[in-house]
């Protein structure tokens, strides 16, 4: 097992969901041999890019997913690709899938949901009770007037209540939206005011590290002047001895997911596939944040196959990867373990410098089988466990995943020998709030090494391209997917012409993706960041993610963001922010060694690149860096900027005082 690589077993071959769906589809897997399987893989994956009509609906079958009304044809394009119609004729809720099956059947008494408080308590539901209490709010949004396709929004922190109220408002038939938390009066207006909802589903207030933050509060103060929100549902969260928010008269009540024996029956709508079940405001990373809209069938398909034949997901499965219902991976997550049921373990907390203790212990106590975290997250998560933690072997793990860009060797020897004990393999994917799902997944029949993500997603014609939309190897282009796939947005809200700007103009007929990436000959898969974060030095293209991966993989480095500034007088040059480890100290030798480094690494860069010392860097709450934050910021201008998706305003200040 050379070079940290994982490889699966014949027993676990044999085992795997994908081999199952493989040879119903007429490709003989062969769990021996290696070089035969490799071929027998990749001539599926391909099948499935081609011809997406043909897997889908065998994917579907396969992994048993329930429709009131079967699908008459599984793909539509009156319009174009940018509007494709999914699954058309068909009937479905997502909460017939995730819930109602399971509450009367086997699963019934088995954990759905593991909820770990920061305070250290813990609460956990069966599918039979999470049933119950989404029934009973269901029956409560029903009672103030909520209709299907009517949107109600939460504002609250991921708790047991707010998926309770996820599921609640598509049981109705309604549109869920979550709003990011914590982010001010200001912003929260604003979100409030583009999404128009009918409810707000908020918590009198949130702990985070000890102090109480009003959530309540601040939700009365940004509904001033409001005109469309009809309801409020309190989640009362502090004792009932302690202090409680005012509610508004006519508008405002206590949440309350109890069931009554004198409740009457809550009926699951039957909704067409492409009925829009979830709005969800994008990371704000690279732009101002817009809204993205995601159908029942379409979030359905993608999220259970993703954790399905990508993760290889079991019945007794325990999954945790911290995130809020206001991020993809948030939702994703729930509609994935709840389809196949499994269990899902809520995390409540500050951060992952803050919990990392607590990390550990959720992942040994709860016997967790899948963990993930976006990369940086999970770097960080490493080097306080370095110093903080005894112990950080988790022998339940059966797979751990990271998301986003930021992965590098060292941290992946980490998690495969100190926590994986070198049985279990680490899944490197790509995906995105737009698509609500994996872009870019390896297949756990296959050996998985610690360098590059090892295929596309099943089902998604993806492909890296030039500038006039040919396929490339080994060379870096932008990341497109040459056909629509069922869990794509199917807009941006209120703005119909911006979407298909953004995702469907640049190469007519191919979404988008908006990343920098490559493929090798050996189909091996690299990301480079976001488009809008290269930038042109020396009359080449150089991407700001892959200047970051090289200087975290230097001595005394913890993390690091680049960006390209402009000189009027001199031209383009880099300039790179360094957040050191504990115990190194800043030096001018430093300084120059890790320009150096940079120099040497990635080929020439014109002048040197200027190395600045901070003492954090600007993120988003699930660890995506804001460069686009930092740019205004050297420039002056940060009074004019949307800074809602700052999670830690104080990065700020270090910029500006960088050394």
């Amino acid at each position: 097992m050379g070079d940290f690589e994982w490889v699966p077993s014949p027993e676990q071959v044999e085992a795997a969901n994908i081999t199952r769906l493989m040879r119903a589809c007429g490709f003989e897997i062969d769990p021996v041999d290696g070089q035969a399987r490799k071929a027998c893989a990749r001539a599926f994956v391909r099948k499935s890019q081609r011809d997406g009509v043909w897997f889908w609906d065998r994917a579907l079958g396969d992994m048993g997913l329930e429709w009131y009304r079967p699908y008459d044809r599984v793909l539509d394009v009156p319009r174009g690709s940018a509007f494709a119609e999914w699954f058309v004729g068909g009937r479905v809720n997502l909460v017939a899938n995730c819930l109602d099956r399971h509450a009367s059947s086997v699963l019934s008494g088995q954990p759905a949901l593991i909820e770990e408080l920061e305070s250290g308590d813990t609460r956990r539901l069966t599918y039979a009770e999470l049933a119950a209490r989404v029934a009973a709010v269901a029956r409560r949004l029903l009672a103030v007037g909520v209709m299907p396709g009517d949107r109600v929004a939460a504002h609250m922190p991921m708790v047991l209540e707010a998926v309770i109220s996820m599921l609640a408002t598509w049981k109705v038939g309604a549109v869920f939206a979550p709003i990011p938390w914590g982010y001010g009066v200001r912003a929260l207006r604003a979100r409030v005011a583009e999404l128009q909802p009918k409810v707000v589903v908020t918590a009198d207030c949130v702990f985070r590290g000890g102090k109480r933050f009003g959530l309540k509060q601040e939700l009365d103060e940004s509904l001033a002047d409001n005109r469309s929100v009809e309801s409020v549902f309190v989640v009362q969260r502090e004792g009932r001895d302690g202090p409680r928010c005012a509610l508004v008269l006519g508008r405002d009540q206590l949440y309350c997911d109890t069931p009554c024996d004198e409740d009457q029956e809550v009926a699951t709508e039957q909704l067409p596939a492409m009925h829009t079940a979830l709005m969800l405001f994008t990371s704000g990373a690279s732009a101002t944040p817009k809204v993205t809209v995601h159908s029942h069938g379409g979030c359905l398909a993608q999220a259970a196959k993703d954790l399905y034949y990508h993760f290889d997901m079991q019945r007794g499965d325990v999954c945790f990867w911290p995130a809020e219902l206001s991020e993809m991976m948030g939702v994703w997550q729930v509609i994935g373990c709840l389809t196949h049921g499994a269990t899902l373990v809520l995390f409540d907390h500050a951060s992952e410098r803050s919990a990392s203790e607590r990390i550990w212990a959720v992942l040994q106590r709860h016997g967790v089988t899948l963990f993930g975290g976006h990369a940086l997250a999970l770097r960080r998560l490493r080097f306080e466990a370095e110093t903080k933690v005894e112990n950080v072997s988790v022998e339940s793990l059966r797979m751990s995943a990271s998301t986003g860009a930021g992965w590098d060797l060292e941290t992946h020897s980490w998690y495969f020998s100190k926590v994986g004990l070198e049985r279990c393999p680490h899944l490197q994917v790509c995906g995105g709030t737009d698509l609500l799902g994996c872009l870019l997944a390896p297949l756990p029949i296959l050996p998985i090494g610690p360098v590059g993500i090892q295929g596309p997603g099943l089902g998604l014609d993806v492909a890296v391209v030039d500038d006039t939309g040919q396929s490339q190897i080994n060379t870096s282009g932008y990341l497109v997917c040459r056909q629509p796939a069922p869990s794509m947005t199917r807009g941006l809200w209120n703005e119909e012409s911006q979407y298909v700007d953004t995702y469907w103009s640049r190469f007519p007929g191919m979404w988008y993706h908006g990343d920098w990436a490559q493929v090798d000959h050996e189909g091996r898969w690299f990301l480079h960041g976001r488009v809008l974060d290269t930038v042109e030095l020396t009359g080449r293209r150089v991407s700001l993610g892959e200047i970051e991966a090289l200087l975290n993989t230097q001595a005394g480095v913890q993390e690091s963001a680049a960006l390209g500034v402009d000189d009027p007088r001199l031209g383009p040059r880099l300039l790179c922010f360094v957040v050191l480890r504990a115990g190194v100290n800043e030096s001018e030798g430093l300084r120059k060694r890790l320009s150096a480094a940079l120099q040497g690494g990635v080929g020439p860069l014109g002048r040197p690149p200027a190395v600045r010392f901070v003492d954090d860097l600007p993120k988003t709450r699930n660890a995506k860096l804001l460069r686009r934050v930092m740019t205004h910021c050297l420039a002056g201008d940060l009074c004019a900027q949307d800074l809602s998706s700052v999670a830690n305003p104080q990065a700020l200040d270090a910029i500006t005082n960088a050394r």
